[in-house]
């Protein structure tokens, strides 16, 4: 957060990549420190881009976007499922959408509904990962939902 606000995008690359350096040097070594200088390396270097830099957390336990900070997910198993569905997809297949039915399905998994129920609750969750911040970054059409590819996408490990 130091980094982004004292070398946001509006800062010039070279000084941003020289704050990176100095970040670098004095970064400890843990988790959240090594995460945080990934986002700040593609904060960094990706200029307009990095508004749509994407942290997700182990088990999609989180997410992080720079412009609105840490989003937790615990007690939200169903849009947690999704936003860990395309993760995935997006890091194997950038840009191919999740079918409808396999999103159900990994939020939901073997739970019988009729097919509104199953899009109503589709839409709620979806509504609610949008409504916590991701809105910029998660598309769909009739094929399904995706991540868009213009996000930068970072996964924590666990």
């Amino acid at each position: 957060r130091v980094f982004a606000a004292r070398f946001g995008a509006s800062a010039p690359l070279p000084a941003r990549l020289r704050a990176l350096a100095a970040l670098r040097d004095s970064c400890p070594l843990f988790d959240h420190a090594r995460i945080s200088l990934q986002l700040c390396a593609v904060s960094a270097q990706a200029g307009v881009a990095s508004a749509r830099a994407l942290l997700v957390g182990p088990d999609a336990a989180y997410f992080e976007l720079p412009q609105s900070g840490r989003v937790s997910l615990q007690g939200r198993a169903a849009p947690r499922k999704l936003l860990a569905a395309l993760v995935a997809r997006r890091l194997s297949h950038p840009g191919a959408p999740v079918a409808i039915g396999a999103l159900i399905e990994a939020a939901w998994p073997g739970e019988k509904m009729s097919p509104a129920a199953q899009r109503n609750r589709l839409h709620v969750a979806l509504s609610a990962l949008r409504s916590l911040g991701l809105r910029e970054v998660l598309c769909g059409d009739a094929r399904g939902y995706w991540i868009d590819t213009h996000a930068n996408v970072l996964c924590a490990v666990a």
